[in-house]
């Protein structure tokens, strides 16, 4: 894109910029090539940690490198298409059908039509069976992978389950099979031998009259089935110690620290609570070297500890008066994601408050008693009233309820 004549006509052109404060230096002769694509607005996809863990995985392995390319905005969208704009990395500005690998993230459904805006900005065949030789191999990962066939025509591969050890699995086996000088098609079938990637040639669903699937088979030369990936120790990956800065406001602008993943509440409607089972938590050393690492590297204010139930984290006694200790002279906060009524305790408000009021927000899921039950979401009115009349008694002011 070119800054002069396109930036100036669009909103927040901050979004396509690139040039963040922390970026790693991209290997231009990497023999391996990815573009990490979050299919939102970039205030929303540079929120997303997960996104910004597999950057920081793939670009420190060696002879590979990683871009990002995010969704651009509808005025951005339409300018592009008056002008015949190709999408680009925000690196270096490379035309997303050049590149070896593309990974796109499938955090809810409601993406699925962006990422067909990218592949058609980007020039790339929506179907999978109508790519040629020359074009990248699209890879989905995320929540939604674990139900790829909605959206298997679109893809060549997904990742099923935590891709921090699957991405640098299939940027080896990509690696190596280039070497051999093997084709797009045979490197596709190779990446099926990798533990967690599903290949959707190789297996053949069966529906029913209401579209339901009823099955799906493996076809001859492909695996009987496909085991999730689990990552089983979160202190051993390559840590995100430098984050990225983005240059634009984005809806979660702090430092994230994943504490723990996984959750053992079993809430019946939760896909993440069963999907990332078992629970794996972060040590209360490696949270406050990513924390001290992160700050430090990146001037935020706030900190936020990241799970799927982030009272339930064994070490947050332990974890949130060191951090406190530690941060509260230099006014950087601690904020908690949703939290589970009744793991929001005094203790926890009392010490949150010492540097500021960051937000609450609890989630009671249903309106009623009976509903929460029904959703195995055990919580009383008694509980979230008096998690209320606590929250309020110590100064503050505001608490978000989530609801299903």
């Amino acid at each position: 894109m070119d800054d002069q004549t396109f930036l100036p006509l669009i909103n927040r052109p901050g979004r396509y910029l690139g040039c963040e404060f922390n970026l790693p230096e991209i290997e231009t002769s990497a023999e391996v090539k990815w573009a990490l694509i979050f299919p939102d607005l970039y205030e929303i996809g540079m929120s997303h940690q997960g996104l910004q863990i597999l950057y920081h995985i793939l670009n420190n392995l060696d002879s590979v490198s990683a871009e990002r390319c995010y969704c651009p905005a509808p005025d951005a969208e339409v300018l592009m298409r008056r002008r015949t704009i190709s999408l680009t990395t925000l690196e270096t500005a490379t035309p997303l059908r050049e590149l070896d690998l593309i990974g796109i993230t499938l955090p809810h459904e409601l993406c699925y039509t962006n990422v067909l805006t990218i592949l058609d900005l980007a020039e790339i065949e929506f179907r999978a069976d109508d790519r040629n030789e020359s074009s990248p191999i699209i890879i989905g990962g995320g929540t939604c992978a674990f139900n790829p066939e909605p959206v298997a025509e679109l893809f060549d591969a997904f990742v099923i389950g935590d891709g921090e050890e699957a991405v640098a699995d299939v940027s080896h086996m990509v690696a190596s099979l280039k070497a051999k000088g093997l084709n797009r098609s045979n490197i596709i079938d190779g990446l099926g031998k990798i533990d967690g990637i599903y290949i959707p040639h190789m297996f053949q669903p069966r529906y029913n009259d209401q579209g339901e699937i009823l099955s799906v088979a493996p076809l001859q030369g492909g695996p009987n089935s496909v085991k999730r990936r689990v990552l089983p120790d979160l202190d051993r990956i390559d840590h995100l110690h430098r984050p990225l800065v983005p240059n634009a406001r984005i809806v979660h602008d702090r430092l994230a620290v994943e504490v723990a993943r996984g959750c053992t509440r079993g809430c019946r409607f939760c896909q993440a609570g069963m999907t990332y089972r078992p629970v794996r938590e972060r040590s209360v050393k490696q949270v406050m070297e990513l924390a001290e690492q992160g700050i430090g590297h990146s001037g935020f204010d706030e900190i936020s500890l990241l799970s799927l139930s982030t009272g339930d984290y064994s070490c947050l006694p332990e974890v949130l008066p060191e951090l406190m200790r530690r941060f509260s002279s230099e006014k950087v906060s601690v904020a908690m994601p949703s939290m589970r009524v009744g793991t929001l305790t005094r203790e926890l408000m009392d010490q949150i408050r010492r540097v500021r009021k960051t937000g609450f927000t609890l989630a009671p899921e249903a309106g009623s008693e009976r509903l929460r039950q029904t959703i195995n979401k055990g919580i009383s009115e008694t509980d979230l009233l008096q998690t209320a009349q606590q929250a309020f008694a110590l100064g503050w002011n505001l608490i978000k309820l989530y609801f299903m």
